[in-house]
């Protein structure tokens, strides 16, 4: 079963409309393909960056500023 999709609005600079646009062409590929995979790639990264840095401030022995848990902050 596919995953649900959700719509979204976005605003690109002209250039980078104009970038997105070649790529997709040049691909074969629809534009909102390739920015949604853009994008799950960026999240996946940030998310992996930010467990990464909870791992290293446990190891390090920071409390977090909410006093919680190491390695956590409040938001």
């Amino acid at each position: 079963m596919a995953e649900e999709l959700q719509d979204v609005r976005a605003k690109l600079s002209s250039q980078a409309h104009k970038d997105l646009s070649a790529l997709a062409q040049a691909k074969g590929r629809d534009m909102g393909e390739l920015l949604r995979e853009a994008v799950d790639f960026y999240l996946a990264d940030e998310t992996r960056k930010a467990h990464e840095y909870k791992v290293f401030l446990r190891i390090k022995n920071v409390q977090g500023a909410d006093g919680a848990e190491r390695g956590t902050a409040s938001p």
